[in-house]
């Protein structure tokens, strides 16, 4: 994957401010931050320091095991860009909620959990396991708990790469 490279296509659907491309099943969206226009990344063994491109989100989305979180972890060292995997965010909400003994289907306990998340509980493998998984998806569709964490990811990407 890394002499693949990332140019805009025809099977964008996100809108005239996205460039996205399937690779593999997996939808990879190069959102310009800037101006709102399309940028063609070019092949990954040539590209410029991230001081150099302009300044934008890449959101990569696709189906369980299919490689986002590999993808997006390259492409982020590559071009020297701050990686945050969304799917862990909730994952760790959920983990909360089952560390302070409450039933995965309790809002009130997922909405603390969102609003005190903490990005060091991101490092923790149980994060990946089924049962944190389903909770997950449980507090994912609470829409206190997506506004928490939306405010956590807009922070994030508002701060300069790392």
């Amino acid at each position: 994957m890394y002499n693949t490279a990332i140019a805009p296509t025809a099977h964008c659907t996100a809108g005239d401010r996205n460039t996205c491309l399937i690779l593999r099943g997996v939808r990879i969206c190069l959102i310009d931050k800037v101006d709102g226009g399309l940028y063609q990344t070019g092949p990954l063994a040539s590209t410029p320091s991230a001081d150099t491109l302009p300044r934008m989100i890449i959101a990569i989305d696709g189906p369980a095991a299919s490689g986002k979180g590999t993808l997006g972890r390259r492409l982020a060292e590559h071009y020297g860009y701050r990686h945050l995997d969304t799917g862990l965010v909730y994952r760790a909400v959920a983990k909360a909620v089952l560390d302070a003994g409450k039933s995965g289907d309790d809002k009130p306990a997922a909405i603390a959990a969102a609003q005190s998340f903490d990005p060091a509980q991101l490092t923790d493998p149980a994060l990946k396991t089924d049962a944190i998984g389903n909770v997950a998806s449980v507090a994912s569709a609470i829409p206190e708990v997506r506004a928490a964490l939306f405010e956590f990811q807009r922070r994030f990407a508002a701060q300069p790469p790392a």
